[in-house]
């Protein structure tokens, strides 16, 4: 093949390959250039990190030079230091945009309206978290003003508009913010830790990673990571819940930093975000803080300022991270759970309608559910739970079974209804339209009236 074909489905494979074969040629002279043929390029972009400007100068030199061999030219060179740019020359530069422009148009508010302020929040790129302790404030005040139910085209009130007025100052006083790009120092390491730190409020949950790096003299370096921060929902929610949605919310992020780079201790019992924990994490790799020492919660309550200095708590870590780990503050989880916190069950429910809705007789309680309400899973939730519950006093000896997946006892009274679990766990009976109707429908579950009573 002597010509390249745009288009076809194999021209991208085609074109890597002989991007590759000719590189190869120069193992033998340039094997550093070579590798960064190889490796560090994306499509036909090239990226790559160095320690010096001399190194930088020379690798990019020796990979245009090699390209050149193939017939290929590789041009626009950008580089966040200033002399590698001067010497690649000035047509070698990438035309980027000019972002300094562009922030100063998504921050100026020409009416104000919720569109101006939900335009500068979505209009931030910020893939890090970096400024997520600044976000969270804006994200907080979009959140009242939907809460508030504001048309798009009303002005926003006072205290609204100068909160996010207050906020843009806020972001404009962290334009000059910088933070290197490399994780790790000139040393030779001798261990690598991440670390992860989870906290919630009434108002946002939020975690934040760390590398701690402990090189060959002992001495220990902390490098910000990533992190993540999001509100609490609308309806209230208990701080145990949202604590164990930050825990999930670390978790994960954690992960998609392993993979990148090839209340929420000992009792953390609630269904699939429990699963999500222990998947990727044991419990005696939790610990708890104290919230002066935990960081994630500078990025879980609304503030207007916020410190991202070289020296900063938020970009280096807690100081605790400097210290031997036998020094940390807080505690590891214990293997024992305190019998006194487990949660009482009533033995007896009232459902109202199929909706599963309680009667409130506390009137804050009563306003919180008219405000926001339940959602359609939740009610069905707690209807399988209440269901599951009386099942279990009633049919103790089927539920058994039926969990062991072992046929009832001829003798039970409801053999003859052929029992079987769902997959919320309700012992349900087998219908003759079975095939007709959805499983509600037409597999009733097993109750009993003075177990539960439906209003």
């Amino acid at each position: 093949m002597r010509v390249m074909i745009f288009g076809e489905a194999c021209s991208p494979s085609a074109a890597h390959h002989v991007k590759t074969v000719n590189a190869k040629r120069f193992m033998d002279s340039d094997p550093r250039a070579v590798k960064a043929i190889v490796d560090y390029h994306y499509v036909d972009d090239y990226v790559d990190s160095f320690a010096t400007e001399n190194e930088a100068i020379g690798v990019a030199t020796r990979v245009k030079e090699i390209h050149a061999q193939g017939g290929f030219e590789l041009c626009k060179f950008s580089s966040s230091s200033p002399a590698v740019e001067r010497m690649l020359g000035p047509s070698e530069h990438a035309q980027s945009i000019g972002w300094g422009e562009a922030e100063q148009k998504i921050l100026r508010m020409r009416v104000p309206t919720k569109r101006e302020p939900l335009s500068m929040v979505m209009s931030t790129f910020d893939p890090l978290g970096f400024l997520c302790c600044l976000m969270v404030t804006a994200k907080l005040l979009l959140r009242e003003v939907w809460r508030r139910k504001i048309p798009w085209d009303d002005p926003l009130p006072d205290e609204m508009y100068n909160a996010f007025m207050d906020w843009r100052k806020a972001m404009e006083k962290v334009d000059k913010f910088r933070s290197p790009r490399h994780y790790f120092g000139h040393g030779q390491v001798k261990a690598t830790e991440m670390h992860v730190f989870v906290d919630a409020s009434q108002s946002a949950f939020a975690t934040v990673i760390y590398w701690r790096i402990t090189y060959k003299d002992d001495d220990v370096q902390v490098s910000f990571v990533c992190a993540r921060t999001k509100c609490a929902p609308m309806r209230t929610v208990t701080i145990p819940r949202l604590e164990l949605q930050a825990a999930v919310l670390g978790t994960r992020l954690m992960d998609t930093v392993r993979k990148d780079h090839d209340v929420a201790i000992s009792d953390i019992v609630v269904g699939n975000r429990v699963a999500d924990i222990l998947e990727s994490t044991k419990v005696a790799q939790w610990r708890w803080l104290p919230s002066a020492e935990n960081v994630a919660g500078d990025a879980t309550r609304s503030r207007f300022s916020v410190d991202l200095s070289e020296e900063s708590r938020w970009l280096n870590g807690p100081a605790f991270l400097r210290r031997p780990a036998a020094s940390w503050p807080g505690s590891a989880p214990s293997d024992e759970a305190d019998a006194d916190d487990e949660e009482e069950m009533p033995s007896e429910f009232v459902l109202i309608g199929a909706s599963s809705r309680v009667d409130a007789v506390d009137i804050e309680m009563r306003t919180m559910l008219e405000n926001y309400g339940l959602t359609a899973a939740e009610c069905e939730d707690a209807e399988n739970l209440l269901i599951r519950k009386a099942q279990h006093e009633a049919f103790s000896d089927e539920m058994r079974a039926a969990e062991n997946r072992l046929e009832v006892a001829r003798r039970t009274d409801i053999f003859g209804l052929a029992p079987y679990l769902d997959g919320n766990g309700v012992l349900r009976a087998y219908g003759r339209i079975d095939a007709e109707l959805c499983i509600p429908c037409d597999d009733p579950a097993r109750r009993l009236d003075r177990h539960i009573t439906y209003i």
